[in-house]
């Protein structure tokens, strides 16, 4: 996906924002919200590149292209094998991208961008998902603070919308779209713990800060190249505690001056 608004990273470091936002000058750097549920344990994700690894040894061995890169090189092929399932993310991750991308220039008016055949069923199912629950948009792609002293954090919420929910009327929410296989627990931290949860919101391009609108929950616009739902996400106080605790472990992970391991003691002297 394209950065975020206002997000840094150098090298292999983690996701950075700066508060304030630009053009102010920065008083502190604070993690991304994706950065700090990088600590969180993801099976499904696991599960599925193994998935990945043994149908591309599979697919390779079918082909032939095993048995002649193991010939050529058995280091190789080992690595052929493991990093099957990036083309496949790689793939997914290019239309989600572009999915963003589009539903942004709907909503600002802008020229659209070129979309793969993926992505265009993928728009097509959002935008009938959207006309059915009468979705319209109050922000888009907007950065969000969260500014507990000590335990800050930012990150890019996808929507901020008004839309109709069966049994409930109109509701204001916080969106974001998926276009991944499924719709899991860690994304309820994310969407409905510190995204409704944050303190400031900084609307589009135009930099104005303005406290975090009151919402009335959290949902997922799940959407396939096969199917569309709008899935609901907890965005209570267990959604918050979950991505405090998560908070919590980042920043004792990333104390510069705190060690979990120390040097192995010395040899033990001989006693008489």
């Amino acid at each position: 996906m394209a950065p975020p608004r206002n997000a840094t990273k150098n090298g292999w470091g983690p996701r950075l924002y700066p508060w304030p936002p630009p053009p102010a000058e920065a008083e502190l750097w604070v993690p991304s919200v994706t950065t700090v549920l990088g600590v969180v344990d993801k099976p499904a994700i696991a599960n599925w590149k193994v998935d990945r690894a043994a149908k591309g040894a599979i697919e390779m061995a079918k082909s032939g292209a095993l048995t002649a890169l193991i010939d050529q090189d058995e280091k190789m092929a080992l690595s052929a094998i493991k990093t099957a399932w990036r083309s496949e993310l790689d793939e997914a991750g290019q239309a989600g991208t572009m999915v963003h991308e589009a539903l942004e220039a709907q909503i600002k008016g802008t020229t659209r961008p070129e979309l793969t055949p993926t992505a265009q069923l993928i728009l097509q199912n959002l935008n009938n998902l959207m006309s059915e629950y009468e979705v319209e948009p109050i922000h888009s792609e907007c950065t969000v603070y969260g500014l507990q002293s000590g335990l800050e954090w930012a990150g890019t919420l996808d929507l901020i919308v008004e839309m109709f929910v069966p049994g409930r009327g109109r509701r204001r929410l916080v969106a974001d779209l998926k276009t991944s296989k499924g719709v899991y627990e860690d994304m309820a931290a994310q969407i409905g713990g510190a995204y409704v949860h944050a303190d400031k919101l900084v609307t589009g391009d135009d930099g104005n800060v303005i406290d975090m609108p009151e919402v009335d929950g959290a949902v997922v616009f799940h959407v396939r190249p096969e199917s569309a739902f709008v899935v609901p996400v907890a965005a209570d106080a267990n959604a918050l505690e979950w991505f405090m605790a998560a908070r919590r472990l980042w920043a004792v992970k990333n104390n510069k001056e705190w060690r979990a391991v120390y040097a192995p003691l010395p040899a033990a002297q001989v006693r008489s």
